[in-house]
């Protein structure tokens, strides 16, 4: 009976036990489980364990993996966005009070360019805020937010520490 259960669910998941996802804002997630959270709701959900957070328990509904999950960038994209870097354009704010708006805007896609796009402008910001003695703590919220979920999902994918994966790609910034 097990059997079939698993093979209906991989039936209708686009993901499965122990594999790795991108979730929203969340970063990587193992999937843990893909079971109904309620026994008499016939409706699936993927539980995923964040990696940066893991004490915590995230769950998405099976009919929503398209718009909310993704599948984590590969060796040859991370090789490609790295090298993407001087051209990539960085974030653009509609105005300074907005810039935290823009910069949310920008996390929400969801991708790694997004991150990387949004650590090039914010490191660029707090170096010119830094020689203009001036602070601004979004900037370097946003920073250190964007590295950390863009280094997450690199370093799984490399299989290199955080660490590791943080200096090398701020030597690409």
């Amino acid at each position: 009976m097990k059997g079939c259960v698993t093979k209906m669910i991989h039936s209708v998941t686009k993901y499965t036990v122990n594999d790795y996802v991108s979730y929203a804002s969340t970063g990587v997630c193992l999937v843990k489980n893909i079971k109904p959270m309620n026994p008499e709701i016939d409706m699936l959900y993927y539980h995923l364990q964040p990696l940066l957070e893991q004490k915590s328990m995230a769950y998405v509904p099976v009919k929503l993996e398209n718009t909310r999950l993704r599948e984590l960038i590969t060796r040859d994209e991370i090789v490609n966005l790295l090298e993407s870097v001087p051209q990539l354009s960085e974030v653009s704010f509609h105005s300074e009070k907005a810039t935290d708006l823009d910069y949310k805007k920008e996390m929400k896609l969801n991708n790694c360019e997004a991150w990387l796009r949004v650590a090039k402008t914010a490191r660029r910001r707090v170096s010119e805020n830094v020689r203009l003695k001036r602070k601004n703590v979004t900037d370097e919220k946003y920073y250190a937010v964007a590295l950390r979920l863009l280094c997450s999902e690199l370093s799984v994918v490399l299989g290199k520490t955080e660490e590791e994966t943080k200096d090398y790609v701020e030597s690409c910034i």
